[in-house]
């Protein structure tokens, strides 16, 4: 009898000496949004009714697929990320309990990717603000900057959101994130952009469409922008010499310095343009104009800085 004892004993012990297989293993770290928890033990070492399983306090063994060898559940909605622990209870055969708790770490990838915008400069009544995303297909997805927003984003091609923002003279945001917000199904998620953007909603300027800043231009070329519907612009070009370009000896405005300040109209949709030449091109001539409009109750815009070399 006594030997029959120790041999039970001895196979009861060898049983449970027997690792059971934790699925995601302990202090591992996973990706996955929703991951498959899951614990294994050999064919018929554990009764299947009563085994049960926890995840972070609340029981889901209720929701669990389980077999005369493991216990599997995936959460419906994904945990928040970090810690999760996991606490699992069973019985064998003969009645003797088994507890095993453990943790893993989710840190699933961002959903959101490549987030960014192109306010590069600080933005100004009427300048546009555009922002694009990545994330998975046929998903919702928006934008806030501060008190703007929230801004619906539109998917333009599989897996892009694309969304802009046109400033208001109300509008305002020095120190505040742009976030961007994504959700598909019961995913939701936030980013936020790494490039700070400071809107200045109550001064404006005037903003110029053609050509770009930096460009090559003719030695006669129109200027053309777009500013406050009924304001008057004042263009003050100042002409100067690339630094590998030694400047004539002339005392000469029409060559060298200020020329004067050129004004033009704006009209009903807030367009203007103004025609510009050089009577003389000398190598090395470049010209930096700065722009600044008056509306009707005399309110000076900020100054716009535009630069040009002549080809």
């Amino acid at each position: 009898m006594r030997n029959s004892f120790l041999l039970l004993a001895l196979l009861t012990r060898s049983l449970w000496a027997q690792p059971l297989e934790l699925v995601p293993a302990p202090d591992e770290k996973v990706v996955e949004d929703r991951p498959c928890i899951q614990v294994s033990w050999p064919e018929g070492a554990l009764l299947r009714q009563k085994c049960r399983l926890w995840m972070n306090g609340q029981e889901v063994t209720g929701e669990c697929l389980r077999s005369g060898n493991f216990l599997s559940f995936r959460p419906y909605k994904a945990p928040a990320p970090g810690a999760v622990e996991v606490r699992f209870q069973a019985e064998d055969s003969k009645g003797q309990p088994l507890e095993k708790v453990w943790k893993f770490q989710l840190a699933p990838s961002p959903w959101i990717q490549n987030l960014s915008h192109d306010a590069r400069t600080d933005l100004f009544e009427d300048d546009l603000l555009q922002v694009q995303f990545r994330a998975p297909s046929k998903g919702k997805a928006s934008f806030s900057l501060g008190n703007l927003g929230p801004v619906e984003m539109l998917e333009k091609e599989p897996g892009l959101y694309q969304g802009s923002y046109r400033i208001k003279s109300t509008d305002s945001a020095l120190n505040s994130p742009l976030t961007a917000r994504y959700q598909k199904g019961d995913h939701k998620e936030e980013a936020v952009a790494s490039l700070p953007v400071k809107v200045f909603g109550g001064f404006y300027r005037v903003r110029v469409t053609s050509p770009p800043d930096g460009s090559l231009v003719d030695q006669n070329f129109v200027l053309s922008g777009h500013a406050r519907p009924g304001s008057r612009v004042s263009v003050i070009p100042k002409i100067s010499f690339s630094e590998n370009t030694m400047p004539p000896t002339t005392n000469s405005n029409s060559v060298a310095g200020t020329a004067g300040s050129i004004p033009a109209e704006v009209d009903e949709q807030g367009n203007f343009t103004v025609e510009y030449g050089m009577p003389l091109l000398l190598p090395g001539m470049q010209v930096v104009m700065s722009i600044f409009a008056v509306d009707a109750e005399g309110n000076r815009s900020m100054p716009t800085i535009v630069r040009y070399r002549f080809k």
